[in-house]
Formats: C-alpha cells, sequence, structure tokens
C-alpha cells in the first residue's frame, strides 16, 4: 500500500506492505525488480532465506554486474558471508569478537557479550543516483515468511534516508571484511601498519588499484566521490558465492543421513552377512567338528558368569530361633491335717 506517494515535510515517499500474503510476489516483486535495475550501486545486510524466493538469486546476480558496485552481508546459521566489492563470498566469518591479532594499539575487540546480533535486514539502492531506494523492515525476505509470517518490509524512496543506510552498510562490510581477512592473520606475518611513500620493504601501495581501470575499487572511488565514471570503464569481478552455497548442501547431506538411518528393514529377509554366519555354523555342526577356541571361551565365560553370579547372590542368614521359656514351677497345694 502507497503511504506517502511524494516526499513531503512530514514523510518522504514509501510504500508498505504488511505479510502474510496469498502470493510472495506483491513484496518481493518489486524489489526484486528494482535490484535488477540498479545503475550504479547495490548495498545489503540479509539473512540467508531459508524459505526461498528472488531476493538473494538478485543479488547474486547484481554482483556479477561489472558495471555496478555491490557489496554487503548474509547471516547464515555457521556464521556471516561476506562479500567484498569484486563478488567474492567464498569466506565465512564468525560473529565472536576478535581477541588476537588486533592490530596496535587496539588490543583486543570490544565483546558485548552474550545475547543475539545485530538482526537488521535492508538494501540500498543507487543511494546516490537518480531514484536512491531502501528495503527495511522485519521481513526476513524469504518467499515462505512473505506467505505465513506476520512481518513488514517498507519500500523508501528518499535520498536521505538512503544516505544514512549506505553509512550503515559501510560501517558494516569495514567491520565484518576486516574480521576476515584477520582470522586468516598468523603470527609469523609482519604487524600490520599503515603504509607511508618510501616504506622500506612495502608491497604495492594499497591506492593504486583505486586508479586501475581494470579493478573494481576504481568504480568505489568514483562512487563515494560522486564523480562521473570514464567511458569504457571495464572493472572485472571474481563471483564466488561457496559460502553460501555450501549451507544448503551440508544440510542436504544431513537429511539424507537421517533418512537413511530411519529406513526400516523389509520383514521376512535377513542380511547376507548373518546368512553367512549361520551357514558356516550349520557347516561345523553337520562335520562334527568344535571349534576348541570358541569353546574354551564359551567354558570360560560360562564359568566367570557363575562366579559372579555367586558373588551377585546374598548370603542367606539363618533365622535364630529365640530360646524356649521354661515352664513356671508349679505351685504345691498346701493340705490341711
Amino acid at each position: 500500500m502507497i503511504c506517502s506517494a511524494t516526499n513531503t515535510a512530514a514523510l518522504p515517499k514509501f510504500s508498505l506492505a504488511l505479510s502474510p500474503h496469498k502470493d510472495f510476489s506483491v513484496s518481493l516483486g518489486p524489489m526484486s525488480d528494482r535490484i535488477r535495475k540498479a545503475t550504479s550501486s547495490v548495498f545489503f545486510a540479509v539473512m540467508e532465506p531459508t524459505g526461498q524466493g528472488p531476493v538473494l538469486d538478485t543479488l547474486r546476480a547484481i554482483a556479477a554486474k561489472p558495471t555496478v558496485f555491490s557489496y554487503g552481508t548474509v547471516e547464515t546459521d555457521k556464521g556471516l558471508a561476506v562479500q567484498s566489492p569484486d563478488g567474492e563470498m567464498g569466506v565465512m566469518t564468525s560473529f565472536a569478537a576478535l581477541t588476537k591479532n588486533v592490530p596496535e594499539p587496539f588490543k583486543q575487540e570490544f565483546n558485548g557479550g552474550p545475547g543475539m546480533h545485530i538482526h537488521d535486514k535492508f538494501v540500498v539502492v543507487d543511494f546516490n543516483a537518480a531514484n536512491p531506494t531502501v528495503f527495511t523492515g522485519s521481513s526476513n525476505l524469504a518467499a515462505g515468511g512473505e506467505e505465513a509470517n506476520g512481518d513488514s518490509l517498507a519500500m523508501i524512496e528518499d535520498a536521505a534516508i538512503a544516505n544514512m543506510f549506505a553509512i550503515e552498510a559501510v560501517a558494516l562490510f569495514d567491520h565484518y571484511h576486516f574480521r576476515k581477512v584477520m582470522q586468516t592473520v598468523t603470527q609469523k606475518e609482519p604487524p600490520l601498519t599503515l603504509w607511508y611513500p618510501g616504506k622500506p620493504n612495502a608491497p604495492i601501495p594499497w591506492w593504486k588499484q583505486y586508479y586501475d581501470t581494470q579493478h573494481i575499487q576504481m568504480r568505489d572511488r568514483l562512487l563515494f566521490a560522486d564523480q562521473p565514471l570514464p567511458p569504457g570503464l571495464a572493472a572485472t569481478k571474481n563471483v564466488d558465492w561457496s559460502a553460501i552455497d555450501a549451507a544448503p548442501a551440508k544440510k542436504l547431506a544431513t537429511k539424507k543421513k537421517s533418512a537413511s538411518k530411519g529406513a526400516k528393514k523389509p520383514s521376512g529377509k535377513k542380511a547376507p552377512a548373518k546368512r553367512k554366519s549361520a551357514d558356516k555354523a550349520s557347516a561345523k555342526k553337520a562335520s562334527g567338528k568344535k571349534a576348541p577356541a570358541k569353546k574354551t571361551t564359551s567354558k570360560k565365560a560360562s564359568a566367570k558368569k557363575a562366579t559372579k553370579t555367586r558373588a551377585k547372590r546374598p548370603s542367606v542368614k539363618k533365622k535364630k530361633t529365640p530360646p524356649k521359656r521354661k515352664a513356671p514351677p508349679k505351685r504345691r497345694r498346701r493340705t490341711t491335717k
């Protein structure tokens, strides 16, 4: 439903979808369509939609588009998948705070203690273009949830709000991308320090790729500097979403394993291994030969069993018969003379 058709002093231009819907496309359809039509950038912080739907597939498709700068995070059961600007999302990072390999002057990351981590879901499309749009709400952005849950999803078309969400997206991305890199660091590597001109034994300066037309970082620099892109910019991407694809594969394997364990054997049919052992036993009986090892073992086992049984049996105590009471002496009758 359209709540505000235009931007006013009181309200920005926005629409609201309240689920459940008979058809998920009522809410997720316009969202997927808007992401697909992005011209400059897409930032996102979403959950892995276990209830299917077109949103995650559309985000994956836009991650492969070289003319659009996109990055974000996808929350899963195993951790947080962080998509880099070049489309790579092959490494999962943990929700836990960094307690080691933290660059000076910091010692460790602040730990908020037990509880839920940030659970906001949003997508920002073209934050500094002609039609900036934000999608946000309690919706999990999944088809199943939109048809069964009581959730909300707002579509806000306003430059000021799109900029606020873009800043939040950058903060989230930088934070978790740093965690993603630092979890692979070892103690043998040199400590993390700032680069400066003339630094001895330093690698290629970090800013050089931001001026290379073959790197997505150049699009990054021009986007946030609000500068036009040069004609014929061919920034390449290396899309790898194996961190997301691995989760459903593991779930499917677990389901198959549990299904095979729970399968009952057909009645009347014996397992071949048991049948062979039965045949061997009958053959031995027919030949008359007895296996000495097994016999000895069985004898020992029975002897042990008997000993254990004896040991376990409590000793029966005989009841003491109480001593017989003596009959009282008979009184003599007095006789009178």
